[in-house]
């Protein structure tokens, strides 16, 4: 993925089990494998302390998630403790850790990307605001 901010956030969509087209950077997952390489790896920490953690347990005080991207577009992800042991590969897990800390990816409300906050900021009335979202 080429850099820049809103590669980072295109990044984070992805491996965060967001559609493509959410990005609005591509219609299909294997559009984000460079050219001639066979697969995309992207890598997430999150932070997962205090009362509210998932899975402490298991996890410890961060949950590291490897998503790879094939080149035919196939995602998989290995869901990963502090210590890098592999806890996880169901996508199951990544949505229930997402629940359980109200990450809503594909929600304009909580990830803007930067074409859609264009359309947002240009658009006239507050109905066509509303038409967005």
């Amino acid at each position: 993925m080429p850099g820049g901010k809103s590669a980072v956030l295109t990044a984070l969509i992805v491996a965060l089990g967001g559609k493509a087209h959410t990005t609005n950077r591509g219609s299909s997952l294997k559009g984000f494998v460079k050219e001639g390489e066979s697969s995309a790896d992207v890598s997430i920490t999150l932070k997962n302390r205090g009362r509210d953690a998932y899975k402490p347990e298991t996890f410890g005080k961060s949950i590291i998630i490897d998503l790879r991207i094939s080149s035919e577009g196939i995602r998989t992800y290995k869901l990963r403790s502090k210590t890098g042991q592999l806890v996880s590969s169901k996508k199951e897990e990544l949505i229930s850790i997402l629940d359980h800390f109200n990450i809503q990816v594909d929600n304009p409300v909580s990830i803007l990307t930067q074409e859609m906050s264009k359309h947002f900021l240009h658009s006239k009335g507050e109905g066509d605001k509303y038409k967005c979202l």
